[in-house]
């Protein structure tokens, strides 16, 4: 199975329905996927609980404030429960064709850069692109 980890802005007006839609659409992919959200911006704790992912609230952040994704990658090594990973950005849906999709090459082993392009007027995501790891040694 699969851990995605992620970061996200702060859940409200627009950027919190659609990265609630996405958290929610990648915890619906399969019972045993993991969801790690990193970060203690403003709704993050509630939108997790909300949908029963794991929360990690803190971050390693530069001066400036914007979280090193250095950071983000080794704790998700470190925590996931799962071999394989993903870090996708935080708005992105992922529909059933893109579950089968990904299973399917996970059980074969490849690993690599996939794009889609949606077409709609969702509003949610216009164009992104998706990379699972080959399995890490443990």
């Amino acid at each position: 199975m699969i851990t995605f980890f992620t970061t996200a802005k702060p859940f409200t007006g627009h950027n919190g329905v659609i990265q609630r839609n996405a958290l929610q659409s990648w915890a619906l992919m399969h019972p045993e996927v993991e969801v790690i959200l990193f970060g203690d911006d403003e709704g993050a704790a509630e939108a997790c609980a909300e949908l029963g992912l794991r929360h990690e609230p803190n971050v390693e952040r530069h001066e400036s404030g914007l979280k090193y994704v250095r950071y983000l990658f080794g704790e998700a090594q470190r925590l996931a429960r799962h071999d394989y990973m993903c870090y996708p950005n935080c708005d992105i849906i992922f529909t059933g064709t893109t579950a089968r999709c990904r299973y399917k090459d996970l059980r074969i082993g490849i690993s690599g850069l996939v794009r889609w392009r949606t077409v709609g007027n969702s509003g949610i995501c216009t164009e992104f692109f998706l990379n699972i790891a080959r399995p890490r040694s443990r």
